[in-house]
């Protein structure tokens, strides 16, 4: 066993911070948190406590979007089968694995990568190969043909042709399901994103209900976000209130309040269109060329108009877990997810209501909350040590002291 005596200690839930506060551990679980008014206690335990009080601890961070198979470097997706082997791509997903984790991210849930790239590191993290966050992963995402991220592998058309891609993944050992709501859109695409019709949504939705996973989807639109809902999905990802052509913000009410009062979960991946603007501030300006900064004015309408679209949504009550899309664009494991904790403070939540939806909120919803996501007596000894406290600056995420996965510090 042993205590670690830390600054002040938030625990994941939206209980007050603890300062003074001691954690003792007992080998990969946590055995107890006291206060300073448990001295006697930790007598008992015959444990003298390790000084870490110049410290701040917060849980284990559990992104819930990543893609581990790509760069994070601003190549398009469509690029990464000409670029790179699979077997490159398996390389590259273990060290976005590493940086994650040393970045304090603790969980990961990959949204989509190529061929079983991503069961394969989770496997092998899970046999005690290397040292590395617990990885959920979905395989890949399924895709309607034409879909977004269109790969052959994972398209399916049809209701019967859904059930089916939903029993193959199953087989594979996939933790959850993910969908991709639309066809190809974005900035670069005015046609409709129709997306699968109503039937395929509820077949593939029915059919991961029915094997006993949760199904999530990826949806940027309200009205394709409120059909999915309808449809009976249990989290949606991204969540942008956008009109197709992404030049403004729908400030849709009645989706809002359709959304909030769902029950459905969403995933608001708040890095995926600021990982430039993350690169470009923390690089001096007098290395930033001019293409640099053409493209940064164009990468900050777009993360504008995602904070706006955020923060309507979080003023209509609609509650939010942390994902971050890192691996896609220019969105980065080392920084992705103190980015996107960055961008919920701006937009409107406190810094305890991140902190406590990249924990607490997070590991309740995807039903891991026995096991990690707080710092409570019997949980998953998944911590983070910071050197500046999060509560008064968001920003303090970023100085990393120290990161413990399991009981075992992280080097």
């Amino acid at each position: 066993m042993q205590a670690l005596r830390v600054k002040k200690l938030y625990d994941g839930t939206m209980n007050a911070p603890v300062s003074d506060a001691v954690v003792v551990l007992d080998g990969e679980k946590i055995l107890d948190v006291l206060t300073p008014a448990d001295a006697g206690k930790l007598a008992r335990y015959n444990l003298t406590a390790e000084d870490y009080s110049q410290f701040y601890m917060i849980p284990g961070l559990i992104d819930s979007h990543v893609h581990l198979d790509q760069c994070g470097d601003g190549r398009p997706y469509e690029s990464y089968d000409n670029d790179f082997t699979d077997g490159y791509r398996q390389i590259i997903a273990a060290d976005n694995a590493r940086d994650a984790l040393r970045a304090g991210v603790t969980v990961l849930f990959d949204c989509g990568s190529c061929a079983d790239i991503t069961l394969n590191l989770r496997n092998y993290i899970n046999d005690g190969r290397m040292q590395g966050p617990d990885i959920m992963v979905c395989g890949g995402a399924i895709m309607q043909t034409g879909g977004h991220g269109c790969r052959d592998e994972n398209v399916a058309d049809g209701e019967d042709g859904v059930r089916l891609r939903v029993r193959q993944l199953a087989e594979k050992g996939v933790d959850f399901i993910k969908v991709m709501g639309t066809t190809r859109g974005g900035p670069k695409h005015s046609r409709p994103c129709y997306g699968y019709t109503d039937e395929e949504f509820r077949a593939v939705f029915a059919e991961a209900h029915r094997l006993g996973y949760q199904a999530t989807v990826h949806a940027t639109f309200p009205a394709i976000i409120r059909r999915v809902i309808e449809c009976g999905v249990d989290c949606v990802e991204h969540c942008n209130f956008f009109n197709q052509a992404w030049t403004k913000v729908d400030k849709d009410k009645a989706a809002a309040d359709f959304i909030r009062e769902s029950g459905v979960m969403v995933c608001h991946t708040m890095a995926a269109n600021s990982g430039f603007l993350d690169r470009m501030n923390h690089t001096p300006k007098e290395l930033w060329t001019e293409a640099g900064k053409a493209l940064y004015v164009k990468e900050k309408e777009l993360a504008d108009r995602v904070l706006e679209s955020f923060a309507f949504q979080m003023e209509m009550g609609i509650p939010t877990i942390t994902g971050t899309d890192s691996g896609f664009s220019y969105t980065s494991f080392r920084h992705g997810m103190h980015d996107a904790m960055e961008r919920m403070v701006l937009g409107g939540l406190s810094n305890l209501e991140v902190i406590h939806a990249s924990t607490a909120r997070s590991a309740k919803y995807h039903r891991l909350d026995q096991l990690l996501g707080s710092v409570a007596p019997g949980l998953q000894a998944d911590l983070v040590l910071l050197r500046r406290d999060p509560g008064e600056d968001m920003s303090a995420i970023r100085e990393v002291a120290q990161v413990i996965k399991k009981g075992v510090p992280v080097l």
